[in-house]
């Protein structure tokens, strides 16, 4: 529903005749009267204008009930797949809840596809902090390994 003009026009001019006995009895002067009441009615007609240009995106769910203007809103209906996203992240708190923070959308299809094994020496070497030897000693393989371990990834990971 529009912006009744007409009505919302008088109901502001009553308030205002009760506002301006209300001031001149407080003793303000006219002229302070008047700037008030200009800067009301320029705050009504912004209301005014807001309502008459401005289009509400109905269609949306409201404390669970449907306000069911979808159907009127054309802005809606035009722009549902632009205004609609689907969040692909799921934050977890688990060993690699890292992976899910990645903000690099291309990285973060990467490092989903490694294989725990990978995500793992990257948790180790990046998050806990250890060097190439110790996690060497951890895998129970030889330091070169590792190096070459890391090498693929960073050329996976990086396309390098």
């Amino acid at each position: 529903m529009g912006f009744n003009y007409g009505l919302e026009k008088k109901k502001f001019d009553e308030e205002w005749k009760k506002l301006r006995k209300e001031y001149e009895a407080a003793g303000m002067t006219q002229e302070s009267i008047q700037k008030l009441y200009q800067f009301d009615l320029s705050a009504f007609n912004y209301r005014r204008a807001a309502a008459n240009h401005e289009q509400p995106l109905c269609g949306a769910m409201v404390d669970g009930v449907d306000n069911g203007c979808e159907d009127q809103s054309a802005l809606l209906n035009k722009f549902l797949d632009e205004l609609s996203i689907t969040d692909e992240y799921t934050f977890g708190t688990g060993r690699f809840s890292w992976i899910e923070k990645t903000e690099d959308d291309e990285l973060y299809e990467r490092l989903k596809k490694l294989d725990d094994s990978d995500k793992e020496l990257l948790t180790l070497l990046a998050f806990d902090g250890y060097t190439r030897r110790e996690i060497a000693k951890i895998r129970s393989v030889s330091e070169q390994a590792i190096g070459k371990r890391i090498k693929k990834l960073k050329e996976f990971l990086f396309l390098v």
